[in-house]
């Protein structure tokens, strides 16, 4: 996992030296000079997919904590256990990514864009491979120890699989979304008289 710098922060912006209000003095600042990534999909799409992104990352939150709950001895296994561990410590990052993903505007910077589309395919992901292992524990566990609580057991499986399902979906979605660079035209303001 990578740590978020101060320079990755700052990635694509330019310094520049303006006046403080009331024309005491100058400050530094920093204006975004790089080009934007936008999506090559129309604004309708846009509003859209970000509907499409809610509503999956709610239904794997919900189906994950339906079948988390549930009374099941499947869920009460050391390996079910390990494996929801990794699956919340994920689903948190994924959380994350779609909220930074929904709230960011169409035109994107390079740290915003990095932050959003990346963690989005990259969390969803692990995520669904740690809720495919649990289901899939969980599974072979009802076939081997379940002596007539079948139906419970099975309804648990199925929905950390169906969870699992819908983080991998967003992870393919994200990952054949298309991005193009949009130029920045900003004029970054020069002061030569300024002296810091």
């Amino acid at each position: 996992m990578k740590i978020t710098t101060f320079v990755d922060y700052f990635e694509g912006y330019t310094e520049a030296i303006v006046p403080r209000k009331y024309g005491k003095g100058y400050k530094l600042v920093r204006i975004y000079t790089g080009n934007y990534h936008v999506h090559d999909i129309t604004d309708r799409q846009w509003v859209l997919k970000k509907l499409l992104y809610t509503g999956l990352i709610m239904a794997t939150m919900l189906l994950y904590i339906l079948s988390g709950v549930s009374k099941t001895s499947g869920n009460a296994t050391v390996f079910v256990a390990a494996f929801s561990g990794l699956a919340v410590f994920s689903l948190v990052f994924t959380l994350v990514s779609c909220i930074t993903y929904i709230c960011n505007p169409r035109e994107m910077t390079i740290f915003a864009w990095k932050r959003s589309s990346y963690g989005i395919k990259r969390w969803c992901f692990i995520t669904a491979i740690c809720l495919f292992c649990v289901a899939t524990i969980s599974f072979i566990h009802m076939l081997v120890y379940s002596m007539g609580n079948f139906f419970p057991e099975l309804i648990c499986s199925l929905g950390y699989g169906l969870s699992g399902f819908f983080a991998l979906a967003m992870n393919k979605i994200e990952a054949k979304t298309e991005y193009y660079e949009k130029h920045n035209d900003v004029q970054i303001p020069f002061y030569p008289e300024a002296d810091l």
